[in-house]
């Protein structure tokens, strides 16, 4: 074989074997943006096959998947956390980590999602515990707290934000008098701290967004959204534009210059510009979308649109206003909302390809729905939890053909192919 021929197929096959090999090892899948592309999915017609459903402690923390494994952070009654470790295909126990975490609050139970990598899960409990296990046999190799080693703020109903992994670095959130913070993943050493960031916390978890040309950890506070580098975590920008009582979705890269940022409490949604002016980063709004927002789970950017359940506390209360899931145009025109038809309450969303999947959080339905612009077409629904209740808000995690979502007291799997 000529040498340009085998450059060429050595590159298609670490292309195949990387599109392969992605999982969905953090919150809200590889770049946590909801969405994953698998060249195998197929829309379906007809009821998902169970492969498996588990017992779990009371919580809202959904489950991450990597190398045929599904790693969640459990809750037992008021004192334990459990970090467990289940095969994909069986859904049996490979290993749990116990560890004391007393207290109680409001909608009880778990509230983030783990990270993990070739060596170790990262979790953050509901009372502050960052811990760091192995992840072969779930012994913990270092822990740090929160409250303890940031004096970081209570929220009302426990803490809520995911860990980042990035390059060497566990990166958590305090909210406090110190905003964002890196963590040695080896030893959990401090590396560095950023500023504090505004001063109304919430539960957004960091993520990172390439803009201006440039790496960008961003972080979503009550009422702040701030840009650091993730590198040394030195304050990029700063803007104070956006109160929100609870911040909970991260923002939303749109392009290399614009940001999309949306919360509950009739707070409403926002597009920003971003411009370079010598050292410094301007802001610049270009529209607010009033009193339409999602409260929990951060929107889907597909070919120029955002799709999301846009549902919120007082929507969700007023019959006639009932937004349910939503299209907007990147201009904030709204093309299409499917209001109680399905509403989805609280329910999480991600999308495959070009197909949104949407868990409903009060049916307990799953739905199978084309992203298109034109209109909202549904393919097929199914009920798949139903025993335990309503507020089924926990996001979704999926890799090559298994779908693993929980409600507040299980865990199941499904098979998609």
């Amino acid at each position: 074989m000529p040498m340009y021929k085998s450059i060429i197929f050595l590159c298609l096959s670490l292309c195949t074997i990387s599109l392969a090999e992605t999982s969905w090892a953090q919150f809200l899948g590889p770049d946590r943006s909801g969405q994953v592309t698998d060249k195998k999915f197929i829309p379906w017609n007809q009821p998902l096959k169970e492969q498996w459903s588990l017992p779990l402690g009371e919580g809202f923390g959904g489950a991450i998947i990597d190398k045929a494994e599904v790693f969640i952070l459990d809750r037992q009654e008021d004192e334990l956390d459990l970090i467990k470790c289940f095969d994909l295909e069986s859904g049996k126990t490979k290993w749990t980590c116990k560890y004391k975490s007393e207290g109680r609050f409001g909608f009880n139970g778990t509230r983030s999602v783990p990270a993990v990598d070739n060596e170790a899960v990262y979790t953050i409990g509901c009372m502050g515990n960052i811990l760091c296990v192995n992840r072969r046999t779930g012994k913990k190799l270092w822990e740090r707290n929160l409250l303890k080693d940031w004096s970081a703020p209570s929220p009302p109903w426990g803490f809520g934000s995911s860990p980042l992994l990035y390059k060497d670095f566990c990166i958590v959130a305090p909210l406090g008098e110190v905003g964002l913070a890196a963590l040695n993943k080896k030893t959990g050493e401090t590396v560095w701290e950023s500023e504090a960031i505004g001063s109304n916390p919430g539960y957004s978890s960091p993520i990172i967004h390439n803009l201006l040309n440039e790496k960008m950890l961003l972080q979503m506070a009550g009422d702040q959204l701030t840009a650091v580098n993730p590198d040394n975590g030195k304050n990029i920008f700063n803007w104070s534009g956006y109160s929100v009582k609870r911040a909970i979705p991260a923002p939303i890269k749109i392009s290399d210059n614009k940001v999309f940022i949306t919360g509950g409490y009739q707070q409403g949604s926002v597009m920003l510009t971003l411009k370079k002016q010598s050292d410094k980063v301007s802001i610049k709004e270009d529209f607010r979308i009033k009193e339409i927002g999602s409260q929990i789970h951060a929107p889907i950017l597909k070919n120029d649109y955002l799709y999301g359940n846009f549902n919120e506390n007082d929507n969700l209360k007023k019959r006639s206003q009932k937004q349910g899931l939503t299209c907007f145009d990147l201009n904030g025109k709204m093309l299409w909302k499917t209001g109680e038809k399905p509403n989805l309450d609280r329910g999480s969303v991600i999308m495959i390809n070009n197909h949104l999947l949407a868990l409903d959080g009060k049916t307990g339905e799953l739905i199978l729905i084309e992203a298109q612009p034109e209109s909202y077409k549904e393919i097929f629904r199914q009920k798949v939890f139903g025993q335990n209740g309503d507020k089924i808000w926990a996001p979704m995690a999926y890799y090559q053909g298994h779908l693993v979502l929980r409600d507040l007291r299980s865990l199941k799997c499904l098979k998609v192919y």
